[in-house]
Order: structure tokens, then sequence, then C-alpha cells
């Protein structure tokens, strides 16, 4: 593995998730006076966004959003989970019945079911019908992963009386330690996502291990000043692995996991080798100015940033509470 490409790799993606950070910013500062989309603006944009291969909708495809549309008529969380994942399900169905005669096959249609199921809980799981649609998520993926080559390895890190879960895999056919990037997601997406993703940086002779943010998915753990130290338990524990090189650790956060990541530069700056802080929160986002008169209603996001934000804090009900949590 070339470590100096891999260096230059890191350069390129920490000025990439600055210009990205400073586009976004401009996008959230004028949505300042914005109210929240209506039902049919949402499926407007949406639809927009997947033709384009945009946030959240990538990989998504326009017709299967466009069926789940025909059937969602108002904003109940229940209806738009259970519209997306009948579209799901057909794709989950199919998957199952090719699994043993065509595996690459069977593999995509999991793809498929799992990125509609994931929308169908998006942007979080805040009614039992999103949650039945995000558990769906994740049993569509894990189907993925049982035809992934290279494997997926699904680790169980004790952590304060729970554990943090998270996506392990390495690369092929490399003898000796293997350098590790520790991926964290952001507000709304998933470790599912990130290991999807970060598949590309296997024949390259580098291993990742995909994780929750904070409040999100299944960690342990919600935001708090000190959540950081979930991600200092994995260090701890990819520090056991014999498959990796302790010395070539590095850490890479997407939007919101960038704040987490960050903050790991500093406090584990004697362990981590490289950090990416993709698209982080600046230092506005956490003002009560920005939380009070540009979270709702902010139009760069698709719908909702007030109730995700909420729900990724410990009492946080209101935008106020977290006017009052995030200059801490």
């Amino acid at each position: 593995m070339d470590y100096i490409a891999m260096q230059r790799g890191v350069k390129v993606l920490r000025i990439a998730g600055m210009i990205l950070s400073a586009l976004v910013c401009a996008g959230i500062a004028m949505a300042q006076a914005q109210k929240e989309r209506t039902l049919e603006e949402i499926k407007t944009e949406a639809i927009k966004r997947a033709e384009n291969g945009m946030y959240p909708l990538i990989g998504l495809d326009p017709a299967d959003v466009r069926e789940a549309f025909a059937v969602i008529k108002t904003s109940d969380y229940d209806e738009w989970a259970a519209g997306f994942s009948a579209v799901a399900d057909r794709y989950m169905a199919q998957a199952k019945a090719l699994e043993g005669t065509d595996a690459a096959k069977a593999s995509g249609l999991y793809v498929k079911a799992w990125r509609l199921y994931s929308f169908g809980r998006w942007p979080v799981p805040a009614s039992p019908g999103k949650q039945r649609a995000y558990g769906k998520a994740l049993e569509a993926f894990l189907a993925h992963t049982r035809l992934m080559d290279p494997p997926l390895e699904v680790v169980r890190i004790p952590f304060d009386g729970s554990e943090i879960v998270g996506y392990l895999r390495l690369p092929k056919n490399v003898k000796g330690p293997v350098p590790m990037v520790i991926a964290i997601s952001g507000l709304d997406s998933r470790k599912e996502d990130l290991s999807e993703n970060f598949g590309a940086i296997l024949p390259y002779g580098i291993g990742f291990i995909g994780l929750d943010s904070p409040g999100t998915g299944q960690s342990p753990i919600k935001a708090s000043e000190t959540a950081e130290r979930e991600f200092s338990r994995v260090i701890d524990y990819l520090e056991t692995r014999p498959e990796v090189d302790k010395a070539r650790i590095g850490m890479d956060g997407q939007s919101f996991g960038a704040y987490w990541a960050t903050k790991l530069a500093i406090i584990e700056h004697a362990r981590l080798k490289a950090v990416v802080a993709q698209s982080p929160p600046a230092d506005a986002t956490f003002q009560k100015d920005f939380v009070i008169n540009k979270t709702l209603g902010n139009r760069e996001y698709l719908f909702g940033l007030g109730p995700a934000l909420m729900s990724i804090y410990e009492g946080a009900k209101t935008v106020d509470d977290l006017a009052n949590i995030f200059p801490k």
C-alpha cells in the first residue's frame, strides 16, 4: 500500500470537505426566511434529487420514488414509511428468491430494498412505522453483506453496559497489519451508507469500520459534551486486532460526524494518524441565533432538520432546548 498516496488522498478529501462545507453554509444562510416544505414540495424536490443522484436519494430509482409517493397522501410519519416500505418489500422478496441461484442479482436487489427502507425511516425513525422501516433497512443491508467479497464483519464492542455496533471490512490478499479508517456517520446517514461507500478503499489495502454517530442508528449513547469517548473505545478495540496496523489508524467524519472527528483529532492526536472532517458543522451552527432562526424551515435540508437535531440530544424536545444545549 502506497502510504504517500493515502496522505495525498486525505489532503484532497480535506480540501473537498472545506469547499463543500462553505457551499452548504451559504445555502443554509439563504434559508433563514423560508418555511418548511409542504408535502407536495417535498415530493417534487425528492424526485428531482433522485433524478440527479443528490442526497438523501443517492442510488434510489426515480420510478420507485414516484411509486411510493403515489400512495403517500399526508405528512404522517407512518404513512411515509409504509409507502417506501411497500416498494422495498417487493425487492426484498425478489432478492430472497434469487439468493440461491444468482447471488449478484440478489445482492443488487437487497441494496435497492435497503435504500428504500432507509429513506422510509429518513431523517430519523420518530414513529413506530419509521422504526419498522429502519429495522427492515438493517435486515436488507445485512442480507446484502452476506454476499460481499471481502466479507463484512459485524463487531460488538462492550461500552457503558451496552455495546457499540460497527461494520468492519478488511482488504483481501494483504499480508501483515493494514491501515484502518474509522468512519463516522452524520445526522441522518447511517453506518450502512458508510460501509457501502467505503468499500472503494479496500483495493488500496486499507480497511475500515463504519459507525453510527452518537444519538443515531445503533449508537449506545446520545450526543453530549463527552460522547466522543465512544470512538476512543473503538480505537481501544482496533488496537487489539492483529490485522490492524496500530500506527496507521485514521478517522473520517461526515457532516455531523465530522464534528466528532474534529474533537477526536485533538483528544486522540497521539493515536490517530490522520483525520478528515467532511462538511462539519461550523461555529455558527451552534449559536442560538442559528438554532432558533435557521433550523426550522431550512430548505437546504429536504425536510425535518429541527426534529432530526432534537432526536440526537437527550432532553431536546424544542428548538429552544437545542439553543440551550448547543453552546455548551
